[in-house]
């Protein structure tokens, strides 16, 4: 006579904060229908979110924050203006070029983006201010507030845009921009002019080979630092910056915005690529 069989003991069954042996039922999966929409579970409030698409973490610069860059820029060039005591040239696209560079440098060493609700517009505000803008002033004979915006010529503005974005391009295609640093150049180049843009390029050039090297020897922790301290004060000044995990800088990367930012507030001072020319003609 054949000994009946032992039960088999199911170890999925088991239930980790229970002392019972007896398996428990199983149950059948029960399939969505075909027609269904897919769910996903909601995130928690709690939850980091990666900083890898732009409507979740930078869609912070939004209408409100261009009407504050643009009267704040208005704000700065009037004191440029008064303080200095010019009355050949205005200040206006010259300030406003310093706020925009300053909050793509801000955020792209926070987060390793740039964000393109502030490049694309950027791109085209400058171009109105360079282009459009001025003709209209002159059809209304408004000689003050044209001097006051210090616009480039339209063919300046035009050729600085067209080399400035080649430029990028080629860059990012070969691998050494981002496509939001190409977009940040193209900008400098509309809001600047092909000859105030070009000293920047050349400035920026001489900060990022000197932040790489730094970075370089001091094995990223300069880069780390720089994103650390930037994260830090985005959060404070927009709290909803603490939702989002931005992802790490590698060793041999650093923010190309800072440099451009740099650059351009160098060429304000100083132009060392006018003293290489110089030095270089003088051999010659």
């Amino acid at each position: 006579m054949a000994e009946p069989a032992s039960p088999v003991r199911d170890e999925t069954s088991i239930d980790s904060g229970s002392a019972g042996l007896s398996p428990a039922p199983a149950l059948a999966p029960t399939l969505p229908p075909l027609d269904a929409e897919p769910t996903s579970t909601p995130a928690s409030a709690d939850t980091p979110t990666p900083a890898l698409d732009e409507p979740r973490g930078l869609a912070w610069w939004s209408i409100d924050k261009w009407i504050a860059a643009i009267c704040v820029s208005a704000a700065i060039a009037s004191v440029w203006q008064i303080g200095l005591a010019r009355s050949d040239r205005g200040f206006f696209l010259t300030a406003f070029a310093s706020v925009l560079l300053f909050a793509a440098a801000w955020v792209d060493a926070a987060c390793r983006r740039i964000p393109n609700r502030l490049t694309y517009p950027g791109i085209l505000l400058a171009l109105f201010f360079n282009l459009a803008l001025p003709s209209l002033l002159l059809a209304l004979d408004q000689k003050v507030p044209l001097l006051w915006l210090g616009a480039s010529s339209p063919g300046d503005a035009a050729a600085g845009f067209a080399v400035c974005a080649v430029l990028g391009i080629g860059s990012f295609i070969a691998g050494g921009l981002g496509g939001g640093d190409a977009k940040v150049l193209a900008m400098t180049g509309a809001l600047l002019g092909l000859s105030q843009s070009l000293p920047v390029m050349f400035n920026a050039i001489l900060f990022a080979a000197a932040i790489g090297l730094v970075n370089l020897l001091l094995g990223g922790a300069l880069v780390a630092g720089m994103q650390h301290l930037a994260y830090a004060t985005l959060k404070k000044a927009w709290p909803s910056f603490a939702r989002v995990t931005p992802p790490k800088f590698r060793r041999s990367e650093a923010p190309f915005a800072v440099s451009i930012l740099l650059g351009f507030l160098l060429a304000q001072v100083y132009a060392p690529m006018d003293f290489l020319v110089h030095w270089i003609r003088s051999f010659s």
